[in-house]
């Protein structure tokens, strides 16, 4: 997404077989594309989430506070946040779930407020930013929304002598949540009919469904094709599993072992705790929201992935923050508050060393030139560094990258320097008609499925292949040198 809105210097549909990158919201991706197109380096791609670290750590915090933390713990508990390892592990990520909980988490914070102007906007202008990041900021604003009415009707109540100037304002906000949340659905909906394409939308009281290409339930439901939790048996199980997962395998994605010992054993309790006592009407108005919070963020797909529900752990954390201040006695918050840390050290620590990916790579980056460097392979279903190198090294500006329907990891076509085009040309049908229309292009480079008859009509034209990437069903190729002097 960051490659093509620099390439095309546009936000238009996009031409390509990747239904995720012409449909999915896209917000966090576009903040990255400000930072790669000034020093024109996509090394900058995974820098988009990182300033919503200190938010998510602000807002912790912030909200500890309210609930009567101290400054020390306040910030201590917003410490905790990051060091949690579906956090630390995809800030530095183009995931964008680690925006998404921070930013859900601010909404909700700022819903929870004082009735005032400024909260409602803050509020949403951090949904518009959730909803235009991913489709699940749609959702939770379908359920925020009777909240957020119910709270502007009583502001206008409250405003009896400037009503016109309080519905401006109210308005004004809602456009502002819109033009940050909808283009990418107003997008969608132009193009397909559909506005969160590509996924089958079933629109209640209609009875056909929104075409797409995939069901959400078959996609990120699990084995079991479960849809929203709580929609197929054992998904509850799974999500507690997941929790309580002491050996999981976080790399690439984080999806297994939950939030990690301090959750486990401090911040799953602590929330418990607060449950029961607002089952009680104990610190209902401080507690309600918190619950709220954490049980949004697991009425979603595939619950049991953690790095989807990352504001539930926020969640935790100020009820940690609010058992932690009804403790009887100094002695008691003084251990609890060394055991949070102790048990977020500990799993930093661990995780660290065993799937933050870049330290194994400084030394070697460090020593490397700048296009060396661009072209280092950092896992294994990446392109290897040799191949990266060739890329680097061969692609001139304006140099055409084709890729058909079977080509996997569109961002590795991109030069490091956004100097190449990269376009998408399917190899269906009629093989001489695709090779002509790769020649029309005067493509450099070509990736194609492997063993199709399109190949097999490339390798007849002189094209030569280069490699094949990993986990990927398609070849590389170098062009024929007739098809650039055909071209002119």
């Amino acid at each position: 997404m960051t490659s093509y809105a620099i390439q095309e210097q546009s936000l238009r549909w996009i031409e390509t077989n990747n239904v995720f990158l012409q449909g999915y919201p896209r917000n966090v991706e576009l903040l990255a594309a400000w930072n790669c197109v000034f020093p024109r380096d996509n090394r900058f791609d995974d820098s988009g989430q990182l300033l919503f670290v200190p938010l998510g750590m602000l807002v912790v915090a912030a909200w500890s506070r309210r609930v009567g933390a101290s400054r020390p713990l306040a910030a201590a508990l917003g410490a905790a946040w990051f060091l949690l390892p579906p956090v630390f592990l995809q800030a530095h990520s183009t995931h964008v779930d680690v925006a998404c909980g921070a930013l859900l988490c601010a909404a909700v914070y700022y819903l929870s407020d004082e009735n005032r102007p400024r909260s409602r906007w803050l509020c949403l202008l951090a949904m518009g930013m959730y909803v235009g990041s991913k489709f699940s900021g749609a959702f939770h604003l379908v359920v925020l929304a009777p909240w957020l009415v119910a709270r502007a009707v009583f502001e206008l109540r409250g405003a009896p002598s400037s009503r016109t100037r309080t519905w401006l304002d109210i308005g004004s906000s809602v456009a502002v949540m819109c033009a940050l949340g909808l283009p990418q659905y107003v997008t969608n909906l132009v193009h397909t009919g559909n506005p969160v394409w590509p996924f089958i939308t079933h629109v209640p009281f209609r009875a056909l469904p929104l075409a797409g290409t995939m069901d959400l339930s078959e996609t990120v439901g699990g084995p079991d094709g479960a849809g929203y939790f709580w929609g197929a048996p054992g998904e509850f199980m799974r999500m507690l599993s997941s929790w309580f997962d002491a050996h999981p395998d976080y790399a690439p994605d984080v999806r297994s072992g939950g939030f990690g010992l301090a959750f486990r054993w401090l911040l799953l309790p602590a929330l418990l705790i607060v449950a029961a006592g607002a089952l009680r009407l104990r610190n209902l108005k401080k507690s309600a929201p918190v619950i709220a919070l954490f049980t949004m963020c697991l009425v979603i797909p595939a619950a049991w992935w953690p790095r989807f529900t990352i504001g539930a752990a926020m969640a935790a954390l100020v009820a940690f923050a609010l058992v932690h201040r009804d403790l009887p006695n100094r002695s008691l918050k003084l251990g609890l508050s060394l055991s949070l840390v102790a048990l977020c050290l500990t799993e930093y620590s661990a995780a660290r060393v065993g799937f933050i990916i870049y330290p194994k790579h400084l030394a070697a980056a460090r020593a490397a030139d700048e296009v060396l460097r661009s072209a280092l392979q950092l896992d294994t279903f990446l392109w290897p560094t040799k191949a990266g190198l060739l890329r680097e090294r061969e692609l001139r500006p304006g140099d055409v990258v084709a890729y058909d329907q079977r080509s996997d990891f569109i961002a590795e076509f991109f030069t490091h320097d956004y100097r190449t085009r990269v376009v998408f040309v399917s190899s269906r049908g009629d093989p001489a008609a695709y090779v002509e229309r790769l020649r029309k292009l005067r493509a450099r480079w070509i990736s194609v499925r492997r063993g199709g008859r399109a190949a097999a009509k490339l390798a007849q034209a002189g094209a030569q292949r280069l490699f094949t990437p990993p986990t990927s069903d398609a070849d590389l190729w170098r062009a024929p040198p007739s098809f650039a002097k055909e071209a002119r």
